[in-house]
């Protein structure tokens, strides 16, 4: 099975999801249960793909301009350099802060989702927010497999301190991205 639950390609499921928060935000129905993967960490997944590709090509044509302009006009590279930088900047930016949201400020992931810096997921979290992927994976029998020891409070502590200074110089390189686009 190519395509299944645990897929990051976007389908039917990611859209039904949708609708249905939109519904329970606005209060005409229940959260939905997710399964694996929920509709907006595929979006986040594919939009870093897609500007990593954009990007990845403007750069390459502003690398190897002689390139390029065998197959291309020569004005192309003006788009490539606007594209490159100016969509760069603020592609990541974006990225960033949707990214950060969806991963850290939320409700339930506030102040910080540990199971990035960790690689663990409580099965209280998994039961209370992808209630139909802990469905699946106790009617195939995989829910056992999966459990494992909680990391050292030694481990986790030094995990948070380490995420804290990451965080810290994301934020810091956002800051100075937008105060150098500001300043053009």
């Amino acid at each position: 099975m190519i395509l299944g639950p645990d897929s990051l390609v976007p389908n039917g499921r990611d859209l039904r999801e949708l609708g249905k928060m939109l519904l329970w935000f606005i209060g005409f129905g229940r959260k939905p249960g997710f399964e694996r993967w929920a509709y907006w960490e595929k979006l986040d997944y594919w939009a870093f793909c897609l500007a990593a590709l954009v990007i990845g090509i403007s750069g390459l044509m502003l690398w190897y301009p002689n390139l390029f302009c065998v197959v291309l006009p020569g004005t192309i590279l003006n788009v490539a350099k606007m594209v490159h930088s100016e969509f760069a900047i603020y592609i990541a930016s974006f990225l960033f802060l949707i990214h950060f949201f969806h991963a850290h400020f939320r409700p339930e992931k506030f102040p910080m989702d540990l199971s990035v810096l960790t690689g663990v997921v409580s099965e209280r979290h998994l039961r209370k927010y992808r209630p139909e992927y802990v469905s699946r994976l106790e009617r195939e029998g995989k829910l056992d497999e999966m459990r494992i020891t909680a990391p050292s409070k030694r481990n986790l502590w030094l995990n948070v301190v380490g995420g804290i200074l990451v965080f810290a110089l994301g934020l810091c390189l956002l800051a100075v991205t937008v105060l150098a686009s500001l300043g053009e």
